[in-house]
């Protein structure tokens, strides 16, 4: 901007006018009721607030449209000092369970990979800023050529609008060669600090636990006051989030398609995902009030399975997450959750996780000790000292990279 723009700026904008397009703190809302009517209020769970308030800041509100217009402002200055000891212990939680996957070698040589769809462009709130497939799939590897996909290749893959697959974590073979929670350079793509391939023994399952916690944490601190305009925020996401990875069931919004049929927004998703980046409905509303309870176990017994149990996981974190969070944690905590049964792959609640680690010692350090000593000992269980944590505990050093079982490239 030149010297004679900025002189026209100062000379047309009001003061009022110029803080708000600098984007510095607030928005138009906080101006609309300053001057405007500030109408029906919502609270911090969106839910109505009556009396409608019909008076604005500038006239004067009474003590009842003063308490309502309050309300959130309140409550989020409780919400916050009440939450953050919630949104560490999930981090621990999250991190206790991931924790055995580690880089230990190059390439696992799966011919796997999962499918990344583009998000779809439907007409409501819900999926209206969902990210493009670009920064989605960079720093990932392609399943099948092996190349690392960088902004350029990206952008063509965007436009050939289909489906891109990836290697990943929750295909990742590295398990079957080095033991137990082993991950491999390929299927986890970029080291998001270097921009290149991870190093031999980064512990990225404690990476992904606290990159994930502590975004958490820090929103859960921060006040989403908007003087009851109502906004998506971590506070009423974090108890979501959980239950979402505690594979338990959770309220999923019923839209109308086309005023021919119900569906739920997890189905939705997921079909018109698969139809590519086009929107494929005319019209899509919300049936007020009407929710069905869904949980992400159910997902690993349809057709898609990894892939549609991936595409939930992602839209629902990154939804709350304001996409701060790259998808790969996601994945590496997703894959924390997953469990070889006799039927296939099952889903089970994170805070069960850490007890499914083959060393006994770690699990009771999560929880429930006596119990888990108890049945070692009933068991006549041998803890072989594996992993960071366990290290750590026993005085033992981390010996990722002198190990004979890791490959030699």
């Amino acid at each position: 901007m030149n010297r004679k723009e900025v002189a026209e700026v100062k000379r047309s904008d009001s003061p009022v006018t110029l803080m708000v397009r600098s984007g510095a703190r607030g928005n138009m809302d906080q101006v609309v009721q300053l001057g405007g009517m500030r109408g029906l209020l919502k609270d911090m769970m969106n839910h109505e607030l009556t009396p409608a308030v019909t008076r604005n800041f500038r006239e004067g509100v009474g003590p009842l449209e003063y308490y309502l217009g309050s309300h959130a402002a309140r409550r989020s200055m409780a919400e916050k000092k009440l939450l953050t000891a919630p949104a560490g212990e999930f981090t621990r939680i999250m991190v206790e369970a991931a924790y055995p996957f580690v880089i230990r070698g190059k390439d696992c040589g799966t011919a796997e990979g999962i499918r990344i769809y583009p998000f779809p462009a439907l007409h409501a709130p819900a999926f209206g800023k969902l990210e493009g497939l670009p920064s989605r799939v960079i720093g990932r590897c392609e399943a099948g050529c092996g190349r690392i996909i960088d902004e350029k290749r990206a952008k063509s893959l965007e436009k050939a609008h289909k489906p891109v697959c990836v290697r990943s974590v929750l295909t990742c073979l590295g398990h079957t060669r080095w033991g137990e929670g082993a991950i491999c350079q390929n299927c986890y793509g970029w080291d998001l600090s270097t921009r290149r391939l991870p190093d031999i023994g980064l512990p990225v399952g404690i990476l992904a636990g606290q990159s994930i916690g502590e975004r958490g944490t820090q929103l859960t601190m921060r006040t989403f006051h908007t003087g009851g305009v109502g906004e998506d925020n971590i506070t009423g996401g974090l108890p979501r989030i959980r239950k979402l990875f505690g594979n338990l069931e959770i309220e999923v919004p019923i839209y109308t398609v086309d005023d021919v049929r119900d569906v739920n927004e997890w189905d939705l998703l997921i079909e018109a995902s698969r139809s590519g980046v086009e929107v494929p409905y005319r019209k899509i509303e919300a049936v007020k009030g009407q929710y069905a309870e869904r949980c992400l176990g159910e997902l690993l017994g349809k057709n898609g399975e990894l892939e549609d149990f991936r595409t939930i996981v992602c839209f629902e974190a990154q939804r709350i997450y304001k996409w701060d969070v790259d998808e790969k944690h996601f994945e590496v905590v997703a894959k924390a959750m997953l469990a070889e049964t006799d039927q296939g792959l099952q889903a089970v609640n994170i805070t069960k996780a850490p007890f499914s680690h083959s060393g006994f010692l770690g699990a009771a350090s999560y929880r429930s000790a006596l119990n888990v000593l108890s049945e070692a000992a009933l068991r006549e269980q041998v803890d072989k000292l594996r992993g960071y944590k366990v290290a750590l505990f026993t005085g033992k050093t981390t010996d990722v990279e002198d190990r004979d079982d890791i490959a030699k490239d």
